[in-house]
């Protein structure tokens, strides 16, 4: 029982390094630890977690979510094999990364071919300079489809993607401690994975909410109409 309780604080030790590392790190080294948890963390978390808060968990009253993937992407990855299509997801989401820094949105993490960001909930200075959170977050998604269509596949087939967006209350918060995520949960995430996949090839869809929000809606967006949204029902 000795030897097992032990062991269960090692691995503790080892799978909250990162925790460690934040609160050891209050002078602002640049370690190679402190990068990479820089590139996981927003900076007003770590902030926060160097102050000894350590559990954060987040009410958003207004939070805009992109998510985006590869039209016939399983299609794609049956038939070609599993490292082009490893290399053509890292040269597109490569590029997609670039893009959040120019338009000071927050890249949440990618799943397969899907690609998620978040803007509105750690608002700064130097980011409302670049614009409203839903003119960077709508400019992104534009950026993001220009990318693209300078992207041929392996196969030689030029890469589509569908794009959607949503805003409203979310919250946000840091969950895990082995391999730590700064996630975003509720009705709004659910709603903007919803307008993705009800898109169209190289389309950015947005929801009603998006729409009356955005000062430009009547200038840029085109409107569908009422559709059926899966779990939602009309929308």
């Amino acid at each position: 029982e000795l030897v097992a309780r032990i062991e269960t604080q090692l691995r503790l030790k080892t799978d909250s390094w990162w925790l460690a590392e934040l609160v050891n790190n209050k002078d602002g080294r640049q370690t190679e630890s402190m990068k990479l948890l820089r590139n996981i963390l927003p900076e007003s978390i770590i902030v926060r977690m160097q102050q000894g808060v350590k559990f954060v968990a987040d009410s958003h009253p207004n939070v805009a979510i992109l998510f985006s993937d590869i039209v016939g992407f399983t299609r794609l990855s049956s038939s070609l094999p599993t490292a082009e299509i490893f290399i053509m997801l890292s040269n597109m989401f490569t590029a997609f990364d670039k893009l959040t820094d120019r338009f000071a949105v927050y890249k949440v993490e990618t799943i397969g071919d899907a690609y998620m960001v978040a803007v509105g909930h750690d608002e700064t200075e130097d980011k409302v300079r670049k614009g409203p959170p839903l003119d960077r977050i709508i400019n992104f998604s534009k950026a993001m489809l220009d990318v693209v269509r300078n992207i041929t596949a392996p196969n030689g087939e030029k890469l589509r993607i569908r794009v959607g967006i949503h805003c409203g209350a979310a919250y946000a918060g840091v969950i895990g401690m082995k391999c730590p995520r700064f996630c975003f949960l509720g009705d709004t995430v659910n709603t903007a994975s919803r307008m993705e996949s009800l898109s169209f090839p190289m389309c950015v869809q947005v929801s009603g909410a998006v729409a009356s929000q955005w000062a430009l809606s009547d200038e840029e967006l085109v409107e569908l109409g009422e559709r059926e949204v899966k779990g939602k029902g009309r929308m």
